[in-house]
């Protein structure tokens, strides 16, 4: 998918490529982000020095090559939020319904024990009527 998407930029078929994604900012906060991966701003150097260097293979594929390695981190570093957004949303769900389920287990509880209590309580007072009756 990523070597389309580059065949795409070298082809002027796409302008500006965005990414849209859940941004990490903690295990239970993530953020809609909206992010422009190409074309990126690159800031004019303020020398007024003009250096020749000489660069090999060639400045083009010098640029070329560092554009693609550029674009392949930015796709790593949105998806390694992604995925970190996705397991920290993932965690907080589980902590709740970890912490639903046992208080859950304590309503149910308490009422059995209150049902059992009353039915014990039931027995109790038909043993002593019936014992009453008898003398």
């Amino acid at each position: 998918m990523i070597n389309e998407l580059f065949t795409f930029l070298k082809e002027n078929e796409v302008g500006t490529l965005e990414a849209v994604y859940t941004a990490f900012i903690s295990a239970g906060s993530q953020k809609l982000t909206q992010k422009t991966l190409f074309p990126f701003a690159v800031e004019a150097s303020d020398s007024t020095v003009e250096k020749e260097y000489v660069v090999e293979p060639d400045r083009e594929q010098v640029l070329e090559d560092l554009v693609e390695h550029y674009a392949r981190f930015s796709f790593y570093s949105v998806a390694a939020e992604v995925i970190a957004s996705e397991h920290g949303a993932r965690m907080t769900a589980m902590d709740l319904a970890t912490r639903n389920a046992g208080d859950m287990i304590d309503r149910l509880t308490l009422e059995m024990n209150r049902a059992r209590q009353a039915s014990i309580t039931k027995e109790l007072l038909e043993i002593i009527a019936g014992a009453e009756a008898i003398q």
